[in-house]
């Protein structure tokens, strides 16, 4: 982005001439209002917010680092530098602790609809920056008119308002469901599923989970969360963040060799590295 050098301003109209700042920035927009005197334009750039802040600007060779106070950016104090750069830190702590949190609660059975037991769980966390902000909240009522969602590779249709939010759910019995798709009021998403179908034996004579239904069925169901997140206006970034609970002692079947399992896993969850999606958008594919 090329923010340009007003060499005149009055009435917030700005005559730019020459290029004053250049940013890096990935997520921006800029528009233009049109309608003033002699010609000008109001150029408007729309930033989301970021994972990296702080950021530093660099602007005619003076580096600064910039903080909002009502109407105004000001410089930002030493202190302030330090407590920005340590909370910035702390993000990816915060994420990490949520989800191994959510890990043991969902195999002690604190879910929104109860999900069978004794078999592996797949679960998904999309968690947007915005997430952590004290007064994070989306209107989830709209979520009653959407689409059919996927949970781990079946669709879903329709679902219920409940206490976190908007609930979605498959095959639900007397004893147990399938899958859930809870949309938080902070703009959050957990998504986990169990299959009784799809653990096979392999020629070992041991339990085996079939990798490439989980890939497609983790592809489907995080596409199906941003586009959830998309309509409801959430702005990214968002953490992505996959888990597979329940599987100590069970082996990951390979697709070329569909009944002869590999390694057996010593963990009994799985808790994958989260990665980051910049714009809500990206091919979900390259993400994973």
């Amino acid at each position: 982005v090329v923010v340009w050098t007003p060499t005149t301003v009055q009435d917030g109209v700005l005559d730019c001439q020459q290029p004053m700042w250049e940013l890096h920035l990935i997520g921006h927009r800029v528009d233009f209002i049109d309608g003033f005197e002699d010609g000008k334009k109001v150029m408007v750039v729309f930033v989301q917010k970021s994972l990296f802040a702080p950021h530093r600007t660099n602007c005619k060779g003076v580096k600064e680092f910039y903080l909002r106070h009502g109407r105004f950016n000001m410089p930002m104090e030493m202190t302030e530098i330090r407590h920005a750069f340590v909370e910035a830190k702390e993000v990816p702590q915060r994420i990490d602790e949520f989800r191994r949190l959510r890990a043991m609660q969902i195999l002690a059975g604190e879910t929104p609809i109860p999900l069978l037991d004794e078999w592996a769980v797949y679960v998904c966390h999309l968690l947007p920056l915005s997430f952590f902000a004290p007064d994070a909240s989306v209107d989830v009522t709209t979520l009653g008119r959407h689409s059919a969602v996927d949970i781990m590779g079946r669709s879903v249709g329709g679902g219920r308002l409940n206490a976190d939010g908007f609930l979605f759910y498959h095959g639900v019995t007397e004893d147990y469901s399938r899958g859930y798709l809870q949309v938080y009021r902070t703009g959050a998403i957990e998504f986990a599923a169990t299959h009784h179908d799809i653990p096979r034996q392999t020629q070992r004579g041991t339990l085996g989970l079939a990798s490439q239904w989980q890939e497609k069925g983790f592809i489907a169901s995080v596409a199906s969360s941003m586009d959830i997140l998309r309509g409801l206006g959430v702005q990214p970034p968002a953490y992505i963040g996959l888990s597979i609970l329940r599987v100590k002692g069970v082996a990951m079947i390979r697709p070329q060799r569909f009944w002869d399992g590999g390694d057996l896993i010593d963990k009994d969850q799985l808790i994958i590295p989260t990665v980051t999606s910049e714009t809500l958008s990206e091919p979900v594919h390259q993400l994973l």
